[in-house]
């Protein structure tokens, strides 16, 4: 019998790892959202992430910047990143798009960052929003991606990735699934 472990658990161990320099958290899936810019109403997908996750895949923002810690926090302010396309096809391409809002949800955001062209994930999105998870989070509610960035290969690293992440399911209590 295995145990699962939260995202968030899994980087914690992985930062504590010296070959890493980076590490983020995303959401596994995209999930389309209402959107209300100025007075048109649209559904557009949407990833969750943490301030992490651009930082670790070494993205280059073609405007503005990537959200912030402190944005990232359950209390954080609302703010967005909006994909190429997005930012094309709803804003014409506008660099003063950034610091204006659109609503998610019913809730506005502050537009931060605008991704550049040739960014890609494993499924496209239009939003990327701050996963907002508390720093002790042991969510379980949604599968989630953690991702790290190597500083350079290193000999054994394999073994003690593998050996850290064993020891963490070893150490972390059997998640009921029956509940």
């Amino acid at each position: 019998e295995g145990s699962v472990v939260a995202a968030p658990a899994i980087q914690r161990s992985l930062r504590e790892l010296p070959e890493f320099s980076a590490s983020g958290i995303a959401s596994s899936f995209v999930r389309n959202v209402n959107v209300v810019r100025d007075d048109a109403l649209l559904v557009s997908p949407l990833l969750l992430a943490d301030h992490g996750f651009l930082q670790t895949l070494g993205v280059r923002m073609a405007l503005g910047r990537n959200f912030s810690q402190d944005e990232d926090r359950p209390e954080g302010d609302r703010v967005v990143v909006i994909g190429h396309g997005f930012w094309i096809a709803q804003f014409g391409g506008d660099a003063n798009v950034l610091g204006r809002s659109i609503v998610l949800e019913g809730k506005p955001a502050r537009i931060i960052g605008v991704l550049p062209k040739d960014f890609a994930w494993v499924e496209d999105f239009d939003l990327l929003v701050p996963m907002r998870l508390a720093p002790a989070s042991q969510d379980m509610d949604t599968n989630q991606y953690a991702i790290a960035r190597l500083r350079a290969p290193a000999e054994g690293l394999n073994a003690r990735i593998a050996a850290r992440i064993h020891a963490l399911v070893l150490i972390a209590p059997a998640w009921d699934m029956t509940e």
